[in-house]
């Protein structure tokens, strides 16, 4: 913990507000939002995708 930081060291996200009991922030203020994904990752994704069953030759 920081100075600067309002953690009062009582962590825990009430699932229904999506607030830290502690200190009131939000999880997305207390974790940070994720990282938008660039096209290049989703292709990169896309190509790992491997659907199960028989391969045909139609």
């Amino acid at each position: 913990m920081s100075d600067d930081s309002p953690c009062v060291g009582l962590c825990d996200i009430d699932p229904e507000s999506d607030r830290c009991i502690g200190c009131g922030r939000t999880s997305a203020e207390i974790f940070g939002e994720p990282e938008p994904q660039t096209v290049h990752d989703a292709e990169r994704i896309e190509e790992k995708i491997v659907v199960p069953g028989k391969a045909t030759d139609d």
